[in-house]
């Protein structure tokens, strides 16, 4: 596990990885998927929570 001075810092270097993954996620959801994030914010908002959960997983941010 890397330190780092707080829960929001992200290394800039790691920036365009993030974007990458987030983009590579959305473009891989079905249709089916995407109407449930259209129909619903409160949805996709928790989708995208726990996509950056994982992401700071990935990265070795939280456990």
């Amino acid at each position: 596990m890397r330190q780092v001075p707080n829960e929001t810092y992200i290394p800039s270097d790691d920036i365009a990885k993030i974007k990458r993954r987030l983009i590579e996620q959305i473009v891989s959801m079905s249709d089916a998927e995407v109407r449930i994030a259209a129909k619903s914010e409160a949805s996709l908002r928790a989708f995208v929570s726990d996509l950056f959960k994982s992401i700071a997983k990935l990265f070795g941010y939280i456990e």
